[in-house]
């Protein structure tokens, strides 16, 4: 009625490893079955691309590797899980980790119908950041809607105030 769609995020992308692929597609299943006949957009997970915080808190190289490279098949394996019982076809993306898009978080060829940036946190620092990120989105071949996800929160690292919200 007023243009707007809310964007329901599935989980956080770490949850997967502790939950297990199973559990994660109960939930979207529940979710899909509770508010697919809605306009809605799926957000199939946060952060595809972001290992545990007892991994990086630990700075393992190569488990954090193993991380991410298992939570992005894992999510790549959903986004055509949700694609295929979501009767409605509602659009899909994820929350990809700064600074990036969707597409980076996810396995080539997953079928996304929104690109979701995520660009820096640096107020006016990283505004040139945030051109680099939505020129290298909108880019990427086949062309979708690119939408800005996150991008300077207000007070984030006690910065990024009305000024700066107003300029994004």
């Amino acid at each position: 009625e007023h243009g707007l769609v809310p964007c329901i995020t599935g989980m956080w992308a770490y949850w997967a490893l502790a939950m297990g692929e199973h559990r994660v597609r109960q939930h979207w299943r529940y979710l899909v079955a509770r508010y697919g006949a809605w306009p809605v957009v799926w957000c199939v997970a946060g952060e595809t691309a972001m290992p545990t915080y007892h991994t990086v808190f630990q700075n393992d190289a190569t488990t954090i590797e193993r991380e991410v490279l298992e939570q992005k098949a894992i999510w790549s394996r959903m986004a055509a899980y949700i694609h295929g019982i979501d009767p409605y076809h509602n659009p899909i993306t994820i929350h990809p980790k700064a600074p990036g898009g969707s597409r980076l978080d996810v396995a080539p060829g997953t079928s996304l119908e929104l690109e979701m940036v995520q660009t820096t946190h640096m107020g006016y620092a990283g505004l040139h950041g945030h051109l680099e990120v939505l020129a290298r989105s909108l880019a990427v071949a086949p062309r979708i809607p690119v939408i800005v996800g996150e991008a300077n929160y207000e007070g984030i690292m006690g910065s990024s105030w009305a000024d700066i919200q107003r300029f994004l």
